[in-house]
């Protein structure tokens, strides 16, 4: 992964999610996350207000963004969080499940995620697939993701954590 494709990463974020910023948000710099484990290899975008904080992620060797939305304790992020309620462990959800749901599936993810119960090949395949599909329409991608978090999650952007609970079961269900 070169510099150069960080630093587009970076600032398609920061062009995409000004909205956050004007709204009080604070952005943080991007981090590279695992990479001395290429399997886990990430880059995130982290954007907090007091109560929430917004991790824009590319997964790079899956081929995959992620924006996740995590209820922060004390005005910090959690060590450790879930997407799907898991017991000991903060309250996050993932935009792209929370969008299905109160949309019921009408409206899905920009990159649809791989079934884990393909074969090694399918999954393979639809990786290079999605890498293929994020390097042509970058930038269109990453506005996609930006253009839902701010149409759908204005209650959760002010705070309103309140159907948490339901999206986790929902995300828990698609396990």
């Amino acid at each position: 992964m070169s510099d150069i494709q960080l630093d587009r990463f970076e600032n398609s974020v920061i062009d995409r999610f000004s909205f956050l910023e004007k709204s009080g948000f604070r952005r943080m710099p991007l981090q590279k996350i695992d990479f001395e484990y290429p399997q886990d290899r990430r880059v995130e975008v982290r954007y907090f207000s007091k109560s929430l904080c917004i991790i824009v992620r590319w997964y790079l060797i899956y081929a995959n963004f992620e924006v996740g939305l995590i209820e922060l304790e004390k005005g910090k992020l959690p060590e450790k969080y879930s997407f799907y309620g898991d017991e000991g462990y903060a309250r996050g959800i993932s935009l792209c499940d929370f969008i299905e749901f109160i949309t019921e599936g009408k409206e899905k993810s920009p990159l649809e995620n791989t079934q884990l119960n393909n074969s090694i090949r399918k999954i393979t395949d639809d990786w290079e697939a999605r890498g293929e599909l994020i390097n042509e329409k970058f930038d269109l991608l990453i506005s996609k993701y930006a253009k839902m978090l701010e149409r759908y999650c204005k209650k959760i952007l002010d705070g309103d954590f309140s159907i948490f609970s339901k999206v986790q079961n929902y995300s828990k269900s698609k396990l």
